[in-house]
């Protein structure tokens, strides 16, 4: 009798009203997947993000966090900035968004470590 695949383990989570999933997966199936010296891998096209277990810390969670909001702030088209104007742009991007993902990567963070 075949065992049926193992579920994939996901976390949803919402980034500024897009649907997002944060995936751990096992060291060999991570390595396989993304390469050995990777952590963390953010799909945008996708929207997943995928953690080794070394990825697991909540500076990389958050890591992986800012290129999620990045994404859906599409922000893509931006190819020429001045060192002011990427200044003016993390300001700005702490100021309205910094607590929002910090407490986000808290929440998974706890939930990938109970």
């Amino acid at each position: 009798m075949n065992k049926p695949a193992p579920r994939r383990f996901s976390i949803p989570f919402p980034v500024l009203g897009k649907h997002w999933h944060l995936r751990p997966m096992l060291k060999k199936k991570y390595a396989k997947k993304h390469g050995k010296d990777s952590v963390a891998i953010t799909r945008t096209d996708k929207r997943i993000v995928y953690l080794s277990p070394y990825g697991r810390d909540l500076e990389t969670i958050t890591h992986e966090l800012v290129h999620c909001y990045r994404y859906e702030m599409c922000l893509d088209s931006m190819t020429e900035i001045t060192v002011d104007d990427m200044e003016e742009f993390w300001a700005e991007f702490i100021s309205k968004f910094g607590h929002e993902i910090l407490d986000l990567a808290e929440e998974l963070y706890n939930k990938l470590n109970p």
